[in-house]
């Protein structure tokens, strides 16, 4: 994943992440202990489907 291009583009909350990885680990522990929580599913668009993601994104008027 780190190859990807689009991760040179990815920030969490302005500090840039290059893969899924350090992605994760900007998040603390209690972001994964509820399941009512969009984080795991979030993260995994990200992960799985970019496509998805970017058609989100797009039909805000954002840019991927």
């Amino acid at each position: 994943m780190t190859s990807d291009s689009g991760w040179q583009r990815t920030f969490f909350k302005k500090t840039p992440v290059h893969d899924l990885k350090a992605l994760v680990a900007c998040y603390g522990k209690d972001e994964f202990e509820s399941p009512r929580r969009s984080t795991v599913p979030l993260l995994s668009m990200v992960r799985d489907g970019q496509d998805a993601f970017k058609q989100i994104l797009e039909r805000c008027g954002l840019t991927g």
